[in-house]
């Protein structure tokens, strides 16, 4: 993703480091107003956090993607700019950037932050869903895959537990048996049909004939 610092919300201003020490006075982060970052400065008076008290603050992103300051010293030290032209330049300068995110005045970097880890657990949470969905439709499609070869199974082997039963019965039956009987009549039925004798030829036939 590409974007640059002046239109980002972890644009902030915090407050300077004191001489050559690493202790700041105060920790927190201030909100570069629109009118700020249409014209920005490499240093700004800020009253951070609960401080009550103007401090001087210089320009960082809260996210420790870039660093402002040191960017503005570079280009102070090597091209001559005025600190307040290095500011400008390093606000506008087109970065890739994967945590970009749109300014929403009014908001804080700190509020900005949760705004994006809020939309990070929503598409997480939609992923997620999707997710299960896919695996829930996966899941039903082969069970009812198996349910239809389970189906198939289930009519083979009644067919052929039926078919046995049928053979078991007959092979029990007695040969005087009724059922021996019906099922000899049964077997012998189409050769009678077949060597059925064809009727006697009628008297007119004959008299035609004669």
């Amino acid at each position: 993703m590409t974007g640059k610092c002046v239109d980002c919300g972890f644009l902030a201003y915090r407050t300077k480091r004191i001489g050559q020490d690493r202790f700041r006075e105060h920790s927190g982060y201030v909100e570069v107003e629109q009118a700020v970052r249409d014209d920005p400065y490499a240093q700004e008076q800020i009253v951070p956090g609960d401080s009550n008290a103007w401090k001087p603050g210089e320009p960082c992103c809260t996210r420790a993607v870039a660093d402002l300051p040191g960017e503005i010293a570079a280009l102070v030290s090597t091209k001559g700019m005025h600190p307040n032209d290095a500011a400008r330049t390093c606000f506008n300068r087109e970065r890739s950037c994967q945590r970009w995110t749109k300014y929403v005045p009014g908001l804080d970097p700190q509020q900005h932050i949760l705004e994006a880890n809020a939309r990070e657990l929503e598409k997480d949470r939609q992923a997620f869903y999707r997710d299960m969905a896919e695996l829930e439709d996966r899941h039903a499609k082969r069970v009812d895959k198996q349910n239809w070869y389970l189906a198939k199974l289930a009519i083979l082997v009644a067919l052929i537990i039926g078919a046995v039963q049928i053979l078991l019965a007959a092979a029990s039956l007695a040969p005087d048996s009724p059922g021996c009987r019906w099922l000899s009549r049964v077997d012998g039925w189409p050769s009678r049909i077949c060597s059925k004798p064809n009727p006697p030829a009628s008297a007119n036939s004959n008299e035609q004939g004669i």
